[in-house]
């Protein structure tokens, strides 16, 4: 079965049609979900979800766009979050992204990330991490941190950015960026990262994969990460499944 270890059903995206994609996910060959949230509010919604159906998980952060709004009040809502709710299994996302205009408030970005990397090991739940044109500042962190219980969420760097967060202990985690026609660096880590710290994701609604004719992503379409996954490490489809299963499993502690 499959595990698409980050979405954000909890978008108003999803308002629509949420509770029935939820019912659809078994005949999709989707055994689990995590629902991630990237800010306060949809946290607590997150929650919600996956408190209300068995196969959803959530996680609880603050993304870096929300570092400019952050209150040190924020990191006691995450924190009551994780602790009352047996449905959480990480912190996140959170992160550094330098992307375009967002460079300008680098300083508060990593305040933010430096403050839920310590609830995360405050609370021994997994990091996922969210890193855009940052990855060096993003180390630089992580090992001040020691951080060593994460995923590298949406993976977008280079081999030799992967081998060491895989060194770290890290996972890494693959979407629809990797069937991209520009994301030769994503399919070079994706094809060399070990076998033990690979997972599959859709980041949805964001990211749609090529080839799919949809306007807005689904967890269904992580099997199109599951199968290019597949062709670049040159294995089955069912030996991918069966891996990410374990991996997403074992640093979701289910």
């Amino acid at each position: 079965m499959l595990f698409d270890t980050h979405t954000h059903l909890s978008e108003d995206k999803f308002d629509s049609d949420r509770e029935q994609i939820i019912a659809d996910l078994p005949r999709n060959n989707m055994g689990r979900v995590i629902d991630v949230g990237d800010e306060i509010e949809y946290s607590k919604k997150a929650v919600k979800l996956a408190n209300a159906h068995e196969i959803v998980y959530a996680t609880v952060g603050a993304h870096p766009y929300s570092a400019k709004e952050m209150r040190d009040s924020d990191i006691d809502i995450l924190r009551d979050l994780a602790v009352n709710n047996k449905k959480v299994v990480g912190i996140g996302e959170c992160g550094l992204d330098y992307h375009e205009n967002h460079f300008e408030y680098k300083a508060e970005q990593k305040i933010w990330f430096r403050k839920q990397i310590d609830l995360a090991k405050e609370l021994d739940l997994p990091l996922i991490v969210h890193v855009r044109d940052a990855y060096e500042d993003c180390l630089e962190i992580l090992k001040e941190k020691n951080v060593s219980k994460g995923i590298i969420h949406c993976f977008s760097g280079t081999r030799a950015f992967m081998e060491e967060v895989c060194e770290m202990g890290f996972y890494v985690a693959f979407g629809g960026a990797m069937t991209y026609s520009n994301a030769d660096d994503i399919r070079e880590a994706a094809k060399y990262a070990p076998e033990d710290r690979i997972l599959i994701e859709t980041d949805c609604p964001y990211l749609v994969p090529k080839g799919v004719k949809a306007s807005r992503n689904e967890p269904k379409y992580v099997a199109v990460a599951a199968e290019m996954l597949a062709e670049i490490r040159g294995v089955s489809i069912v030996d991918i499944e069966d891996i990410t299963w374990y991996n997403a499993c074992k640093i979701f502690n289910l």
